[in-house]
């Protein structure tokens, strides 16, 4: 039953296992010690809706649908989902529990050292503790390829949810406890925004405050030559790449938040399909070193479905 089910669930992540990290880098780079954190943190993204649970599920399937590797797999510990009304603290939902578990991902970090970090998520926040740790390893010269419909700039003036401000922490802004514990802040110039095509007011001011230079969809829509000179001309031989899956557009691959049914508040949608972002990813890693991604909101409804489907059976018990 487990080989039928990952045949009908590997489509999900084809495009992603396609991507040539190790397979077309020289041979020095061939051996850069990789780590993989599975992080399914459901906290920093918990608007207190039936589908929070699914953070954690997405982040634990991708991890299994994603290739073979000798890269250690390590969970990140994050509290069990209880249905409990989210709790805002000091500004941000669940802060006290999403620092916590940042610091249990640093403590992995850093007793393995790595040279790269692949990150199985979970909301977005899951890319601050191991982007932190590479700018840091990497002597502040890493760039960040953010692949995402939503700028995660914000301040706990426009949210409580720290998924939302996971970038802005990562520049020395967002939430001041939340940007406390990167010790080497990124540089806007060393940032670049991709797919992210329309933004709500609030968002667009912010993005304006730091100066993010972006490439929509449109721009990536034929060939990467727009990402792949900006890269050359920053001279970045090191990039990390925050993937939200949520650039996808909803129409073309279900498992993203937009395509709950009783969403209540405002979101974009994304617009790039797979074989778009699987050619973007492969073209990225042929014009520098990617020494972290980050997989993060892949919410995939359909298994969640049948998993639930299968809880209700008592003869599969």
């Amino acid at each position: 039953m487990k080989k039928h089910f990952k045949l009908v669930f590997v489509l999900l992540l084809a495009a992603f296992s396609s991507v040539s990290f190790a397979r077309d880098m020289p041979q020095k780079e061939k051996k850069m010690k990789t780590i993989r954190l599975v992080y399914g943190q459901w906290q920093g993204g918990d608007y207190g809706k039936p589908y929070t649970p699914i953070y954690g599920f997405g982040a634990q399937l991708m991890a299994w649908l994603a290739p073979a590797s000798d890269a250690p797999l390590l969970e990140v510990p994050v509290d069990a989902y209880t249905g409990a009304k989210p709790e805002t603290v000091r500004g941000v939902v669940w802060k006290d529990t999403v620092i916590r578990q940042m610091n249990a991902a640093r403590s992995l970090i850093d007793q393995h050292k790595p040279d790269r970090i692949i990150t199985f998520g979970g909301d977005c926040h899951v890319s601050q503790a191991p982007f932190a740790w590479l700018n840091e390893r990497y002597d502040g010269n890493v760039g960040i390829l953010w692949i995402d419909a939503h700028p995660d700039l914000s301040t706990p003036n426009e949210t409580a949810r720290a998924h939302a401000m996971v970038l802005g922490n990562l520049l020395g802004g967002g939430d001041a406890e939340l940007a406390a514990e990167v010790k080497t802040p990124y540089k806007p110039e060393n940032i670049l925004y991709i797919g992210m095509d329309e933004m709500l007011p609030k968002e667009s001011a912010l993005v304006q405050k730091y100066g993010i230079p972006m490439v929509k969809t449109e721009d990536v829509a034929a060939d990467s030559k727009k990402v792949t000179d900006w890269i050359r001309q920053r001279n970045l031989k090191h990039v990390v790449i925050h993937l939200d899956v949520d650039v996808l557009d909803p129409r073309s691959f279900y498992s993203v938040l937009p395509n709950y049914k009783g969403l209540d508040f405002e979101t974009i949608d994304g617009k790039m399909t797979i074989p778009q972002l699987t050619r973007l990813l492969n073209d990225i890693d042929g014009a520098s070193t990617v020494v972290g991604i980050s997989f993060a909101e892949y919410m995939p409804w359909d298994a969640q479905n049948l998993k639930t489907m299968l809880e209700s059976l008592p003869f599969m018990k």
